[in-house]
């Protein structure tokens, strides 16, 4: 079993992001949210320290034992601790040392400037420069977004990687390859699919719609398909028919969730079940005929969990999503405003994996959107993550992460539900939604009980923190995410913090960095979102409309006016799709086994860490460094 290493400093060891950016960020849904992928993912060796973005390769004179190159990053310690003279980051089965002694890798001692060697392919760096040159020239890039996590701050010249200094041995800076036009790749293509020749009927065989009747029931891409796929009855014993419909019973009773109860929507049965049941004989539901829609298929790479660490290496390829829109069939097929997101989290690991399948979606970008070659290429990508016993270790064995709904057709007010496989052979259960708490803690709610503990919560833990299901002694974490009072203007506020950004320690971006991060904050007056980023209401025939969360807005700090924050999400989606697309990998040899833990106790070490030169990038090229200068994007 692999395990977190934590050390003598307390330094956090964690099992999601490596927190090397200057914030750890979770994401905002695009009602499409994060997770694990397939199986139990190893854990992440990790210390909890901040790079302010100084990281370095240099070419050795004269390859080393444990490789051709110096890779070094800037850090520095969690507020309260001293800089350890060495870090161990990486998997437990595979950890690397970065050092801070002045001794093997490291150049001086005491720096905060951490090393280590490793092995990288020089004609991969030189053909990614190439690359970035042609790019550049080709498409008269004169500038590229600039993101901390969520937030655009700036618009930057583009930078090719610096392949001539590099092989005259001095150390460049190590940064995601982002070089990219606003319609290469084009989003529409590569990244969030809503068009009708792809989610709609078109082509005649992968999609069905269920106002008209036309395309294949259980096609590739319908609700039923991928219900089925995930009841995976050959291994389960349970039907799909009964898989849905104890899902859709749910809403039917209350839900005692994190001690919290989540109120009934009875509803659902005379909107969804009842016409279901009767259009499908009465007896089982006929998933042939699910009454959902496909709005959209998402390429969630960005929530990849090695994201700010090795993007990859210590996790997988983030997840891929497929977003229904609910409807009642009738005369005039009433659509409601009710989503259905399924989350999948991608089996891959290790850099050239994660590489190749940010390759496979770029490639997308090439060929006729909606054109048979098209839709026959993303089934090829999607199959890989919906189909049964695409991920063994986890339960039912399919690749699900969780499942989460948006909606106000059944009740008001909008309301956010989370569903998850709990068990190796189970069905959907509900489950409490993430890095939410209850909104009785939240000061602008009109059911706030007065706590301060959400205040507390704030100062007390480090940005992007997970949210527990109890804090202080107190059950935290909801059974719901509501947007109880105005849609536009609902977000998340504390009672007692300064949030004057004039103030020197003002809590205004702590704030909106949790308020962000939650699923109600996100979908509503953080963005200034009606509560869905893809709108399940858009008519029969058009994409389906997407937030200007997604495409482009600037919104005013809701609690206190200022300051003003840009976001443009499928900007920073495509960035970070580049970024792996034209990523290098790196490879290092296995460190001795018994200097991780000497390293941990704060050594010395001697000068060499390894038993063994290090293998061919091609063997082992499971790290991407350049990851670190990354914000960490967790969730939703």
């Amino acid at each position: 079993m692999n395990r977190k290493i934590t050390n003598r400093w307390g330094l956090l060891a964690t099992a999601s992001a490596l927190v090397l950016g200057s914030a750890l960020v979770a994401s905002c849904s695009d009602d499409d949210d994060g997770g694990s992928d397939g199986g139990a993912p190893p854990e992440p060796a990790v210390q909890a320290l901040t790079t302010s973005r100084g990281l370095t390769i240099q070419l050795l004179d004269k390859p080393d034992v444990a490789g051709n190159v110096r890779i070094t990053a800037r850090a520095v310690p969690a507020p309260g601790s001293e800089a350890p003279p060495y870090l161990v980051v990486g998997m437990t089965e595979n950890p690397i040392i970065l050092r801070d002694d002045g001794v093997g890798a490291d150049l001086k001692g005491q720096d905060r400037i951490y090393s280590a060697f490793s092995n990288v392919d020089i004609k991969a760096l030189e053909q990614r420069t190439r690359d970035e040159v042609s790019a550049i020239d080709e498409l008269k890039i004169q500038s590229v977004p600039a993101f901390s996590g969520r937030v655009q701050t700036a618009s930057v010249a583009p930078a090719p990687f610096d392949f001539a200094s590099f092989t005259k041995n001095v150390a460049v800076a190590f940064n995601p390859s982002q070089i990219f036009a606003p319609s290469r790749p084009a989003p529409g293509k590569t990244l969030l699919i809503n068009d009708p020749s792809v989610v709609g009927p078109a082509d005649g065989t992968r999609v069905w719609d269920p106002c008209t009747g036309a395309g294949t029931q259980l096609g590739a891409f319908t609700f039923g398909r991928l219900m089925t796929e995930m009841a995976n009855q050959p291994v389960t014993g349970i039907t799909p028919s009964s898989f849905v419909l104890q899902w859709l019973r749910t809403w039917q009773a209350n839900q005692t969730i994190n001690t919290f109860n989540v109120p009934a929507r009875p509803s659902i049965a005379t909107q969804i079940i009842n016409p279901w049941l009767a259009a499908s004989g009465g007896a089982s539901l006929d998933l042939g005929i699910a009454p959902f829609r496909l709005l959209a298929i998402v390429n969630r790479l960005d929530l990849r969990t090695g994201a700010g660490g090795y993007g990859g290496s210590t996790g997988n390829a983030g997840e891929l999503r497929f977003v229904f829109g609910a409807v009642k069939p009738g005369t005039t097929c009433q659509l409601l405003p009710f989503t259905v997101i399924f989350e999948y989290g991608v089996p891959l690991r290790g850099c050239v994996s994660v590489r190749s399948w940010a390759q496979q979606w770029l490639a997308l970008n090439g060929l006729a959107l909606g054109s048979p070659a098209y839709n026959a290429a993303l089934q090829a990508l999607t199959d890989q993550v919906v189909l049964r016993n695409a991920a063994p270790g986890k339960p039912n064995r399919s690749a699900l992460n969780q499942l989460r709904t948006n909606e106000i057709a059944l009740a008001s007010p909008w309301e956010l539900r989370q569903f998850n496989l709990l068990s190796p052979i189970d069905v959907l259960h509900e489950t409490p939604v993430f890095k939410t708490p209850h909104v009785r803690f939240n000061a602008d709610d009109p059911g706030w009980s007065g706590s301060t503990l959400l205040d507390t919560f704030i100062m007390s833990t480090a940005a992007g923190a997970p949210v527990p299901l109890s804090f202080l002694g107190t059950p935290f974490l909801a059974g719901a995410a509501p947007v109880t009072a105005n849609n536009l203007g609902y977000f998340w506020d504390t009672s007692t913090l300064d949030l004057d950004p004039s103030h020197p320690g003002n809590w205004n971006n702590r704030r909106e960095d949790f308020s962000l991060n939650t699923c109600n904050g996100c979908h509503a007056g953080e963005t200034r979102t009606i509560f869905t980023h893809i709108s399940p209401t858009t008519p029969l025939g058009l994409p389906a409309a997407l937030s200007g969360f997604l495409t482009g807005i600037t919104v005013a700090d809701p609690a206190f006016g200022a300051p003003s924050r840009t976001f443009n999400d499928l900007a920073r989606r495509q960035a970070d799709l580049v970024g792996v697309a034209h990523s290098v990998c790196l490879a290092f040899p296995p460190v001795i086994p018994d200097l991780v833990k000497r390293a941990l106790d704060g050594g010395p070490l001697p000068e060499v860490l390894v038993s063994q030169p290090v293998p061919d990038v091609a063997e082992q090229g499971r790290f991407q460094f350049e990851d670190f200068t990354k914000d960490p994007i967790t969730g939703h």
